[in-house]
């Protein structure tokens, strides 16, 4: 029996490595259009590689219900056990990520090689999938080799910093891409926040769509010269639109804040009260805009608002929402259109929060598909 996986990524990866811990004579084959593998490993979690999270809730995905009957199957403390088994031991920051002991995306990388060398899978980089044909048996063909097979794996990605994906021969196969946007990406705004940039704030905010909260979470924001970034922002960029407006409320931890700020009105002018509460230049964006207005500066402190125009795209998006549309894909995630065909990891219309979530469901839907090939060949 021959599997060829198309993309040494994350889920691409796992698919290999659990495939073979439970049945060894297969012939596993890893197609990568780089030049090396797990690329994009390298740049997760600001190279630490935030592996996953404690706290591996459904509702911080955009499928609930799939997610939800996913960890149902392959429970989240399997995966990381799985990981402990093979060397790896995580730990959580002050939150509830989850990153290796070592804190290196390197360490993930160079253990998860020496497990692939280990199980003798064979990976050719350099191989850029262009067409992939059904008929006894499949056709994968590249830019320079064709391969056989008898069940291919698609774990090809997405358009995230990267220049190539396999959307256009999944559509001739027959399955259906939901709309492409940048996902977890930096904001571009309406308003002037050059004088902003570099600032870091932690505080809470919120996504408005229509007179309407649409999603609010607290986290930390950072100012750029023209929009907000930082994993708050991340977050908040899987629920917005062109004219969504970005609610910042920058004393949510602080209900006497109104109260504090009035004691010192008379001792002191208010950016002075303002400057010592916040960084200097914040404090002089809200006094200068409200006009010095006291009445209006206590309430933008709660309810800072920018106006989103655009995102900073597909290339500094770590994520695509959007992909094969779900209702084309099994529980095991295996197609419904071409048998033997199984699509994993972020080539799908599954995107999650920033912190773990994605890689996690790359290292599930890996585990799951690899099950559901050694069960057909039991």
């Amino acid at each position: 029996m021959k599997v060829i996986i198309i993309g040494g990524g994350a889920s691409g990866v796992m698919h290999a490595l659990y495939l073979r811990s439970l049945k060894r004579e297969v012939d596993i084959l890893i197609l990568e259009k780089n030049d090396r593998i797990l690329k994009k490993l390298m740049k997760t979690g600001n190279g630490r590689c935030n592996i996953s999270n404690k706290d591996m809730d459904p509702k911080f995905y955009n499928h609930y219900n799939f997610i939800k009957e996913l960890y149902n199957e392959v429970k989240p403390s399997e995966v990381l056990d799985y990981f402990k088994g093979i060397g790896l031991l995580l730990k959580n920051d002050n939150s509830t990520r989850l990153y290796p002991y070592s804190e290196s995306a390197k360490t993930v990388i160079d253990t998860l090689r020496y497990e692939l060398d280990k199980g003798s899978i064979e990976i050719k980089c350099d191989q850029e999938v262009i067409d992939i044909i059904k008929k006894d048996r499949f056709s994968v063909i590249t830019k320079s080799d064709k391969f056989q097979a008898d069940y291919v794996v698609v774990a090809s990605g997405s358009i995230a910093q990267e220049t190539t994906n396999l959307y256009d021969v999944l559509k001739r196969l027959g399955h259906s891409i939901t709309k492409l946007e940048p996902g977890l990406v930096a904001l571009k705004v309406e308003e002037d926040t050059k004088s902003l940039q570099g600032i870091r704030v932690k505080c809470k905010a919120s996504v408005i769509n229509d007179d309407n909260v649409v999603f609010f979470e607290e986290g930390e924001i950072l100012f750029k010269d023209k929009g907000l970034s930082g994993v708050l922002v991340l977050n908040l960029s899987r629920h917005v639109n062109i004219n969504s407006i970005i609610s910042i409320d920058l004393f949510s931890d602080y209900k006497d804040i109104d109260k504090y700020i009035l004691s010192f009105i008379g001792e002191k002018n208010i950016l002075d009260i303002l400057g010592s509460l916040l960084p200097k230049m914040l404090a002089m964006y809200i006094v200068k805009t409200c006009n010095y207005e006291l009445g209006k500066i206590l309430k933008m402190i709660h309810d800072l608002r920018f106006k989103v125009v655009g995102n900073y795209g597909f290339n500094q998006g770590q994520i695509v929402l959007g992909g094969v549309a779900m209702n084309d894909i099994n529980k095991d995630f295996s197609s419904k259109i071409i048998e033997d065909l199984y699509l994993i990891g972020e080539v799908l219309d599954i995107d999650g929060s920033s912190g773990g979530y994605n890689l996690h469901f790359a290292w599930a839907s890996g585990i799951i598909s690899a099950r559901s090939i050694f069960e057909k060949n039991l």
